[in-house]
């Protein structure tokens, strides 16, 4: 399976933040990515089909609402409209209104900007928050994509909501070789000036798989901090990651933390196994595991979490998913031990898709353990629209594809109709355009497979036909 530059660019961001001095800023960056939408969303779970006599139709999100429970009803609170899109349907502005149960007027509060290099990769992304002195926005987010879709640039200013203002801020640049993520510095904003702050240095195997993540900071200059590395199975998986730090009186990197992955023949996360460095003894102590298991459409039905404890496993946290006959997430919950070592419920997630397989409600819900039944805690409602987009394409013949099952885990059947079936060019890319799969083929019945490539949104090109989304899991 490839790496794409995400897994550089996420595993970075969890090596440089997650779990040090600065876990806030790892929260805060990763937000504004979600909020971007990186990586990009992927459609629905159902075969699709286009014909180019009339244009295409999809559904797009206009609005959420949002609600807490409060004094056993439903409160709203927030609303965010999808305001402008494109001609293929790319969101170009949304509004963020926050009001007080509907009886206050709607008062605006964030508000989102972005701009394309073509209809399908990203130029830029732009957050506001308005502020209620001046009564304008002021921008909190920016972030920047090459035409290859890669981020080159991520400016979170931290907004005060006390002062009203900006109280600092934090921004990434990033350096990429070809398609390869190579570094990114991480600087802090100080007064109105960008200090630098950290740095991380990636390095790639003969595969061009991610080898070292070597951090550092700035102390009048970049010295060693810490640094990751990462060993691959025989299917270019992250089999084991191995964190160390930086001693300084040795001048030489430590152990701390090994990271060991096991796999289901379908490629999937089967085991985790966390371990911790012990000084005294120069070995590694198991410590935790996390275990994963699948339904029979290969998608996560449970997650168990387990602590060594007296040379034994001790099941410490416990999820459980279920999906509608669509494979759509219809509930996921979560359990704890009590004080009593029984397990009791903690929390639930519950989805509602309308007969598009469009999400149109999420609500969140915990356990009471003195009624012993859920009590809500929050909501949002979805609303969609089907309207009529553009794709990328000139003059298109009177042709049609199939493609299913989409998503798939690997492998795609095409069929195509109203087609000639001899010298049928077929080529799948990924998002930002590059190239995936290129053939010659002949028929009308056809099969591709992506088992190799990485999970996530590509396009299938064949001749004049207009282009497919496909998804791969």
């Amino acid at each position: 399976m490839k790496k794409l530059n995400l897994l550089a660019l996420f595993m970075g961001f969890t090596f440089l933040l997650f779990g040090q001095q600065q876990n806030t800023s790892h929260e805060i960056i990763l937000q504004a990515l979600q909020e971007a939408g990186i990586p990009f969303p992927t459609d629905n779970n159902t075969t699709t089909t286009s014909n180019s006599i009339t244009p295409p139709l999809e559904w797009l999100q206009d609005s959420s609402y949002a609600y807490s429970w409060i004094d056993d009803d439903w409160y709203l609170q927030r609303r965010t409209i999808s305001e402008t899109r494109d001609e293929y349907g790319n969101l170009l502005t949304s509004l963020s209104e926050i009001t007080e149960n509907s009886t206050t007027p709607w008062e605006p509060t964030g508000r989102t900007v972005s701009s394309y290099h073509n209809p399908t990769t990203r130029a830029t992304f732009m957050g506001f928050r308005w502020n209620t002195d001046t009564e304008d926005w002021v921008e909190t987010t920016n972030i920047i994509e090459d035409e290859n879709g890669n981020t080159t640039s991520i400016t979170i200013f931290f907004w005060d909501y006390n002062t009203n203002s900006i109280s600092g801020g934090i921004k990434v640049d990033y350096t990429y070789n070809g398609e390869l993520l190579q570094e990114y510095i991480v600087y802090r904003r100080e007064t109105n000036d960008w200090v630098e702050d950290l740095k991380v240095i990636n390095t790639y195997n003969a595969d061009n798989l991610l080898e070292t993540l070597l951090e550092q900071e700035w102390e009048q200059g970049w010295v060693n901090r810490s640094r990751r590395n990462f060993e691959y199975s025989t299917d270019d998986l992250p089999q084991t990651i191995t964190d160390q730090d930086w001693d300084n009186s040795s001048q030489t990197f430590i152990n701390v933390q090994l990271t060991e992955s096991s796999y289901t023949i379908d490629l999937e996360i089967e085991t985790r196994l966390i371990s911790f460095w012990n000084t005294t003894t120069n070995s590694w102590d198991i410590s935790r595991k996390t275990e994963y298991s699948y339904n029979n459409s290969g998608l996560l039905s449970n997650t168990s979490m387990f602590s060594w404890v007296d040379s034994d496993w001790i099941e410490t946290n416990h999820s459980e998913t279920e999906y509608d006959s669509n494979n759509n997430l219809i509930r996921q919950s979560d359990y704890a031990l009590d004080s009593y070592g029984e397990w009791v419920w903690a929390a639930q997630e519950l989805f509602e898709f309308d007969g598009n397989n469009n999400r149109t409600r999420r609500t969140r819900q915990i356990w009471d353990i003195y009624e012993q039944t859920f009590i809500n805690n929050s909501r949002t409602d979805y609303f969609f629209s089907l309207q009529d987009i553009m794709l990328d394409v000139a003059d298109h013949k009177n042709i049609q594809l199939k493609v299913s099952p989409n998503p798939s885990r690997g492998v795609f059947n095409i069929t195509t109709e109203s087609m000639s079936t001899s010298n049928l060019n077929i080529k799948v890319t990924d998002i930002s355009g590059r190239n995936i799969l290129t053939t010659t083929t002949s028929g009308s019945n056809h099969t591709i497979d992506l088992s190799n490539q990485a999970s996530g949104l590509y396009f299938l090109y064949v001749n004049d036909a207009i282009p497919q989304k496909i998804v791969l899991k």
